[in-house]
């Protein structure tokens, strides 16, 4: 006959170590990431030189076309893509293969899996507040601004590795808490390298006083090319009738709350090794 309580203890046992097996192997330290994702990186960008991007970024609904160029970089046994653009909003294309990541990572209090958009990641948290103090993120105007950085969370994904999103909670110089979501999708491969080709991100709590004289001069310009749009061809209005569309949503953003706080970031072709 069956002890059905030493089987149930027996099964309780054998599960609670399977799980714990299980989580161990799926929930992997902070350093343990952080070797993985140097020798990952390590391996994708070994015959690449440099790549270039050409990117269309969106703001108040208007599209502006430029380019990128990243350059790799090896120090102390672990390369990256250093981006050679001044535009700040430019550092998010390096993605995965961002200089400071394996630095965050090391620096994490925690890391735990989670879903983000349907894929499994790895949350990585960051929030010890001294390590966060003595982060230099090597961007004077990011140093400027924020007077103190909260905590900065990462999601990688556990099967691909690659980034999925970035979350920044951050004080402004005005004591205002910022805090920035940035997610990366659409990823695509070229020669081994996986690039996000739609970067989006949302800031919430960031406030701009813009005047009422810089705010009339903005809808006086939206109002005379509205004005014009009859005299245009078809298909030339029709683009620019959604340009002002767009236009007209960001502006009552920036009427309510100061901030058109909502952009966007396309990677419209990916040139390895130019």
């Amino acid at each position: 006959m069956i002890d059905l309580a030493r089987f149930r203890v027996s099964f309780l046992t054998i599960s609670l170590v399977t799980f714990t097996i299980s989580s161990l192997y799926a929930q992997p330290q902070p350093q343990d990431l952080e070797q993985q994702l140097i020798a990952l990186n390590n391996e994708r960008l070994q015959h690449i030189e440099q790549i270039e991007l050409v990117v269309e970024s969106e703001f108040f609904g208007t599209a502006q076309n430029s380019s990128s160029l990243l350059i790799k970089v090896t120090d102390g046994g672990y390369s990256w893509l250093k981006i050679m653009d001044d535009d700040a909003d430019s550092d998010l294309l390096s993605g995965i293969f961002d200089e400071h990541l394996p630095t965050l990572i090391k620096g994490a209090s925690k890391v735990e899996m989670d879903v983000v958009e349907g894929f499994s990641v790895y949350h990585v948290l960051i929030d010890d507040a001294d390590f966060l103090s003595n982060l230099e993120m090597g961007d004077p105007d990011y140093d400027e601004y924020y007077a103190e950085d909260l905590q900065i969370s990462i999601w990688i994904d556990s099967d691909e590795f690659i980034l999925r999103k970035a979350e920044f909670e951050q004080i402004d110089e005005d004591d205002r808490m910022i805090v920035t979501e940035v997610l990366f999708n659409n990823y695509e491969y070229f020669d081994g390298l996986p690039i996000a080709t739609e970067i989006s991100f949302s800031i919430s709590g960031m406030v701009a006083d813009f005047s009422d004289a810089y705010l009339e001069e903005i809808e006086s310009s939206m109002n005379q090319m509205e004005a014009m749009l009859d005299e245009m061809p078809e298909a030339q209005r029709r683009v620019i009738q959604e340009q002002i569309e767009k236009q007209k949503v960001e502006f009552e953003k920036m009427k309510n709350n100061g901030w058109a706080n909502e952009f966007q970031i396309i990677v419209s072709d990916v040139r390895v090794n130019p």
